[in-house]
């Protein structure tokens, strides 16, 4: 089964969000995306793709970007989200129901 790296409509911005933090984080700290996307191991394109949420990021990524970059909470003003929240709320998104219930009981 192929697993589709596009982005979409329903969840369009709930990754444009994640995609502008990790720009936000990431300027603060002085960080290119060429290093960036070498601490993931991808290609700059694609670092650039999950940045403008051209392709959504993989939940393993999405912790590694946040231990390097010292991401503590992530989300905007309507809400900042620890690594768990987020998990939680990819997991709902995907219809994980199993792995929401594991996150949650």
């Amino acid at each position: 089964m192929k697993v589709s790296r596009s982005i979409n409509d329903e969840n369009i911005d709930f990754y444009k969000k994640i995609g502008q933090e990790i720009v936000n984080y990431r300027k603060l700290k002085g960080i290119s995306q060429e290093r960036l996307a070498a601490v993931l191991g991808v290609s700059f394109q694609q670092m650039q793709k999950y940045e403008k949420a051209v392709n959504r990021l993989p939940l393993d990524k999405f912790f590694k970007i946040n231990e390097f970059l010292e991401m503590h909470y992530f989300g905007s003003q309507e809400g900042q989200f620890t690594p768990r929240e987020l998990e939680i709320i990819c997991a709902y998104r995907k219809k994980d129901y199993h792995r929401l219930l594991e996150l949650v009981i």
